[in-house]
Order: structure tokens, then C-alpha cells, then sequence
């Protein structure tokens, strides 16, 4: 893991849980309860093997890189509980719309943040004070309010 770049393994990570939450509200509604459970097992799972490997002793970068995994592995377990909340969710539904979501598309092989109504095509992203950063409610909406200008 520790031999990829930093921002490469974190895009991936994100992209992979992006896809997967969108599998689930493309599947049946009988189904997802259990999809959004086993889901949240794998992400518990990833936290877990992180938390062990940040107790090691490891380089600094490498700490950073398992902080950031952290980080986004816990805000995707809360985007989880926030999404089995609301009832009649759809692909299109406004509580999925609004998460900042990041999508590879195999055409021309760009990565693109989505959030509302807003496609950004991902180049490059500041990762420097992630341990100053705590993703609230209204840190979300913040964010969100920041990408649409």
C-alpha cells in the first residue's frame, strides 16, 4: 500500500467507495439494508487495519497517507448511516447528489468530482492539514457551498 503515492491511493479509495454506494442504490430496495451492512463491515474492516498499522512504527508520510485513509473511511461509514436513513432513496435522490462523489469515466480516462449539480474534473487537491480538519455537517455543507462557485 505504502508504495503508491499518497493523493493516488487516496483518489482510488475514494473512487472505489463512490462506485460502490452507487451499486447499492442502483440494486433493489429489498437488498440494500444488507448491501449498506456488509458494506459498512468493509469499511470497519479498513479502519481496523489502519488503526493497527498507525500504531506501528511507521515513516511520517506513511502516517499521513493511514490518517487520510481513516479520515475518508469514516466520513463514507457516516455517508452510509445518513443514506439507510432516508427513505425512497434513488441514485438521483438530493441526499446522494449532495456528497461530494468521485467518478472515473472510461471514455477519456478523467476523474471528476460531483456534488448537486456541479462536475469538477480533478487535477490536484491540498492534503496538508487533514488533522485540523473535522468533517461536520456544516464543514460538509461548507464544502459543498465552496464547489459550486
Amino acid at each position: 500500500m505504502f508504495e503508491y503515492n499518497k493523493q493516488i491511493l487516496i483518489v482510488c479509495i475514494l473512487t472505489k467507495y463512490t462506485r460502490q454506494i452507487e451499486k447499492i442504490l442502483s440494486s433493489k430496495h429489498e437488498s440494500r439494508a444488507e448491501k449498506f451492512e456488509k458494506f459498512k463491515s468493509t469499511i470497519n474492516k479498513n479502519i481496523e487495519f489502519s488503526s493497527k498499522l498507525i500504531r506501528k512504527k511507521i515513516a511520517d508520510l506513511q502516517r499521513t497517507s493511514l490518517e487520510a485513509i481513516l479520515q475518508i473511511s469514516q466520513q463514507y461509514k457516516l455517508i452510509c448511516e445518513e443514506l439507510e436513513q432516508t427513505s425512497n432513496l434513488e441514485i438521483k435522490s438530493f441526499e446522494w447528489s449532495k456528497q461530494v462523489r468521485y467518478t472515473m469515466y472510461d471514455t477519456d480516462e478523467t476523474l471528476v468530482m460531483n456534488t448537486l449539480l456541479v462536475n469538477i474534473p480533478y487535477y490536484y487537491e491540498y492534503l496538508g492539514c487533514s488533522r485540523r480538519l473535522i468533517m461536520t455537517p456544516t464543514t460538509k455543507a461548507s464544502l459543498n457551498l465552496m464547489a459550486m462557485h
